[in-house]
């Protein structure tokens, strides 16, 4: 694949930073909540900023594919891959999770430090990227760490997926079976338990769906157009 094609994701990465960016301007406080200075429009567009970690993840899985293509018949592939994954998103994420530490639980009172105040299983579900499978736990600790959570989860489904799908036709299966997956689970998840709403929007078989469509996006691509 030439490298200009490049071009257009690194265009995307940006439209999805400026999009969360653009979500988080309703957290600034000054003098008052930012938001208040809006019109219900722009603060319904401003809400609608949620949809860059969306593209995100579409925009990985595609360049994941990508990879995939490449890298396929090296040695050792599907360890490589963990590795490099690993290495790429884990010790930012670690940072963050230190920090939060002192933040919200420890202080930066060094001198004083008391670490039963710390939440323990929290803390170690976010160590191995586990949170996300927890209602109570998804999105605590680190703001936002429910992203990295899903985005390790797909990896570790990454190389499975790919040695089933192989075609646009298989990616098409796929996408069609996530939607319909995520939308059973939300009806079962919702029945069992309707005040899990946020959990329904950011758990990993909701996001499925958006990894999918970057796997098809590919496909798509290098199948009807790189001819």
């Amino acid at each position: 694949m030439e490298t200009k094609k490049y071009e257009y994701i690194d265009s995307l990465r940006g439209i999805a930073i400026l999009l969360v960016i653009m979500l988080h301007t309703q957290f600034i406080v000054v003098l008052s909540p930012a938001m208040s200075f809006f019109s219900s429009e722009i603060r319904s567009i401003i809400g609608t900023g949620f949809l860059g970690v969306n593209l995100f993840f579409l925009v990985s899985a595609f360049t994941l594919t990508m990879s995939h293509q490449r890298r396929q018949f090296e040695d050792h592939a599907t360890l490589n891959f963990f590795i490099r994954r690993f290495f790429r998103i884990a010790p930012m994420y670690y940072l963050a999770i230190v920090y939060f530490s002192f933040s919200n639980y420890l202080g930066f009172d060094l001198s004083n430090l008391d670490l039963d105040n710390i939440p323990k299983k929290e803390l170690f579900l976010n160590l191995i990227f586990a949170n996300g499978f927890f209602p109570q736990y998804i999105h605590n600790y680190v703001p936002g760490g429910w992203s990295i959570t899903v985005e390790f989860t797909f990896y570790a489904l990454f190389p499975f997926l790919l040695s089933r799908i192989k075609s646009i036709n298989g990616a098409f299966i796929f996408t069609f079976a996530t939607l319909l997956f995520s939308t059973i689970a939300d009806m079962i998840i919702r029945g069992y338990d309707p005040h899990q709403e946020r959990f329904l929007r950011l758990y990993i078989i909701a996001q499925l769906p958006v990894f999918s469509l970057g796997i098809l996006a590919y496909r798509v691509l290098t199948e009807k157009f790189s001819n």
